[in-house]
């Protein structure tokens, strides 16, 4: 059937319809590996440029397109000189893989996506409207759109999909999943980081690196989708493939640590408006969204690329550099005096080079000031329990230790040192996690749930 889902580690019968020439293989699916290999009779090479786009027909009738790919040169596989039979080969990887009943081109307008997030349903599964769908039979299912929210040019939407048998009244299994619908049309590349605004949303919400997955795309609009559906043009959605590291959290991930999830109508609203912020303020924040994704991914491993991506995290924060600590003004009256005192004392050459050092030196706030400036923020909305004084002192800790590690000293020496690493880490994620998600209109419930997240208690539950 076409269009089917693909299935990981089977091996399918195929023909490319890029060349022309029609040459057949297998192609295959796997957690780390997408690929096919190619084979001619009787030719010496499989020529043709595969880089950008390589269309297949598999066996059941789906078309396969394979976009930013890695072509092998290729050679000769088999040879038999005494008949003249020669069976060359070329083998492509590709990056990306798009499944569905026609080819994808780079050119085609992405104007509609949908996606789950693997192990981050409960951020979600607490409504009132995740109860009614649990409540109700087949053939009385309620709406089960969650929401639909206007941001940024685009529509996100987050739904229940309900299934099961008519052996049973009700559904046997519902899920969560995820939709944006753009008001003008994305491309396969541009596509990517409009998904992910959300994806991180979800991470920071729950505290964890999470990856989309099951992604399927339109070239319709949910209008014109059903516009198609009525008419019974039998349109389908393409389905995406990428090879995607995707970690399974160590526990269970409950919302009793998000500062924002769906449970009550007013929780409801919050993460709605901390959704809308997090979204359209992409454009500041996306460099600091990255760097917390990758400091997330970090959480079971404890070490020196840990603690850079740390550092990494805060200089991307907006705000979070350090600022003017004297004005203008102030510092050129000084630098002025300073200047005349060296002339007074004889020391006329060096009048301009005192009143530098002076300027350098007050214009900018100690990273000691810094850190107690961001550490009052970071209480004045979560409270003066959500990081304690003596987080000032790790964190310039951390940049110590951070020198150490980009000139390449980095060693620990002994039990005590890894531990004051260890808690110098945990206080740079801790901060850069609360100035993260500081300024979204959380519920007051939601900035003391978001103090109990587990990349903020570290620091408090490391020993000194």
């Amino acid at each position: 059937m076409a269009n089917e889902a693909l299935e990981l580690g089977y091996r399918y019968f195929c023909k490319e319809e890029t060349t022309g020439k029609g040459y057949c293989g297998m192609f295959h699916l796997e957690a780390d590996d997408m690929a096919v290999e190619l084979y001619a009779f009787d030719e010496r090479h499989i020529r043709g440029r595969f880089d950008d786009l390589l269309v297949l027909r598999l066996a059941n009738n789906t078309i396969v397109s394979l976009h930013n790919n890695i072509p092998s040169s290729g050679g000769i596989r088999h040879m038999d000189l005494e008949n003249q039979r020669f069976t060359s080969y070329r083998s492509v990887r590709s990056n990306v893989v798009i499944a569905g009943d026609n080819a994808w081109l780079p050119s085609d307008p992405v104007r509609r996506i949908s996606f789950s997030i693997e192990h981050a349903e409960e951020l979600l599964r607490y409504s009132d409207k995740y109860e009614a769908v649990v409540e109700a039979e087949f053939g009385d299912m309620p709406d089960s759109t969650l929401f639909a929210l206007k941001a940024d040019g685009m529509t996100l939407k987050a739904w229940y999909p309900a299934s099961g048998d008519f052996t049973f009244k009700h559904a046997t299994h519902i899920g969560v999943r995820y939709g944006i619908e753009f008001d003008e049309p994305r491309n396969l590349t541009s596509y990517m980081p409009e998904m992910l605004r959300l994806v991180h949303f979800v991470s920071a919400a729950m505290g964890h690196r999470f990856a989309p997955s099951d992604i399927h795309f339109s070239r319709l609009t949910d209008a014109e989708y059903m516009v198609a559906v009525e008419a019974r043009q039998g349109y389908r959605e393409h389905r995406v493939h990428y090879i995607w590291v995707s970690d399974a959290p160590k526990s269970n991930l409950w919302i009793g640590s998000s500062f924002a999830h769906v449970r009550g109508k007013a929780e409801l609203t919050a993460f709605l408006d901390c959704l809308k912020v997090w979204i359209e303020r992409d454009v500041a924040w996306r460099s600091a969204t990255n760097m917390m994704m990758g400091s997330l991914g970090f959480q079971r491993v404890m070490s020196g690329e840990r603690l850079m991506t740390a550092c990494r995290w805060l200089e991307e924060i907006p705000g979070a550099d350090s600022t003017m600590a004297v004005s203008n003004d102030d510092i050129n009256a000084i630098a002025e005096l300073a200047g005349a005192e060296a002339e007074k004392r004889g020391h006329k050459d060096y009048r301009s080079r005192i009143a530098g050092v002076i300027r350098g030196q007050l214009k900018k706030e100690s990273n000691g000031e810094r850190f107690a400036r961001l550490h009052k923020s970071v209480c004045d909305k979560f409270g003066n329990e959500a990081l304690e004084d003596n987080v000032v002192p790790y964190l310039l800790r951390a940049m110590t230790f951070r020198g150490r590690v980009a000139h390449g000293h980095f060693e620990l020496d002994g039990e005590a040192d890894y531990k004051s690493f260890a808690k110098s880490v945990y206080a740079m994620e801790a901060l850069c996690y609360l100035l993260t998600i500081r300024d979204l209109p959380m519920t007051s419930e939601g900035a003391w749930r978001a103090t109990t997240q587990q990349i903020v208690t570290n620091f408090r539950r490391c020993p000194d």
